[in-house]
């Protein structure tokens, strides 16, 4: 497709040319400079306006400016075609290079990439996005290959909305899960079927949930309990018995006491860790025959960890 203005494409000045950091847009104030896209009439009125980025400002010795220029290509003008992906403001930078008469420009507008086009909050009239390269003569793209999403293995289309899954943190369109736009919207989770399901078949191998957990849990309590006061009133008894023994053997000497205290002491507070960690061991085997036994928080982590991995892109691929 050659793209020119009315009157067909300008041939370069032999003479008198030099080169301009700037032009004003005829009829306005805006100010284009070399690095710039621009708005350029087409020759068919009918047609949207073309889009192209400012290589060279030139003008011969009688002051008419021309531009040399590098075009976009919409895709509807690509060899190929609009696709499904292909997004409303989409442009591909072609390998076609042309000189225009300045006079043709009618604005300014902005060529985004394509990370900085999905990040922005408003997207006005003059905003577009790039992120093919394109072969005019051949119809190749750089890069021929994109990464997929959705069950459909598509591409990403920024007008188009998706919902991410929590589990395998792929993207879906609402309409390949058999969900509305309007629901979509109203979602605060989503977890794809193949996550439900693996989240469905933890939950049955747990076999109790956190409810069924708490209240065994506050049963062997209330069984325990009892149990505990006896332990602690044996501890309180055996240090009493000791402070009494040090106090009856005090008059046969106060070094021989000290040593006889401290050395009852001791035992009688390693007795008591003794049946303290009895007591605990055997709870946690009432715990374990009850099959309630908690999951550690590593073994938590690793479970959250294999879940955000996400689908391996580099075996998602899209041949355009």
């Amino acid at each position: 497709m050659a793209k020119t203005r009315p009157g067909g494409i300008i041939s370069k000045p032999k003479t008198g040319k030099r080169d301009l950091d700037s032009y004003t847009i005829r009829g306005t104030t805006k100010v284009v400079r070399v690095g710039d896209c621009v708005l350029m009439r087409p020759s068919d009125t009918g047609r949207p306006s073309y889009v192209a980025k400012i290589e060279a400002i030139e003008a011969d010795s009688r002051n008419n400016v021309k531009v040399r220029v590098r075009w976009y290509y919409r895709p509807e003008e690509s060899l190929g075609g609009r696709r499904q992906f292909h997004g409303a403001k989409e442009l591909f930078l072609s390998d076609h290079y042309d000189v225009q008469s300045a006079h043709t420009i009618e604005g300014k507008c902005i060529v985004h990439s394509f990370k900085n086009y999905t990040k922005l909050e408003n997207v006005g009239a003059e905003d577009y996005y790039c992120r093919f390269e394109y072969k005019a003569a051949t119809g190749g793209f750089t890069p021929d290959r994109v990464a997929v999403y959705c069950k459909c293995e598509m591409p990403y289309n920024p007008d188009d909305l998706m919902v991410q899954c929590e589990g395998c943190k792929d993207w879906y369109h609402p309409a390949c899960v058999d969900m509305t736009i309007e629901e979509a919207k109203k979602l605060d989770h989503f977890m794809c079927s193949e996550c439900a399901s693996d989240e469905d078949v933890k939950r049955s191998q747990n076999g109790f949930s956190a409810s069924s957990l708490a209240e065994v849990k506050a049963r062997l309590f209330s069984i325990l309990f009892p149990f505990l006061w006896i332990f602690i009133f044996v501890v309180d008894t055996s240090v009493l018995i000791t402070l009494m023994m040090g106090l009856f053997v005090y008059a046969k000497g106060f070094q021989s006491t000290l040593d006889g205290l401290l050395s009852v002491f001791i035992q009688n507070v390693a007795l008591g860790y003794w049946n303290l960690e009895i007591f605990c061991r055997d709870t946690n085997t009432v715990l374990a025959k009850f099959g309630c036994r908690e999951q550690a928080p590593e073994e938590m982590s690793a479970v959250r960890s294999v879940k955000c991995t996400g689908r391996p892109k580099s075996s998602c691929r899209f041949n355009l």
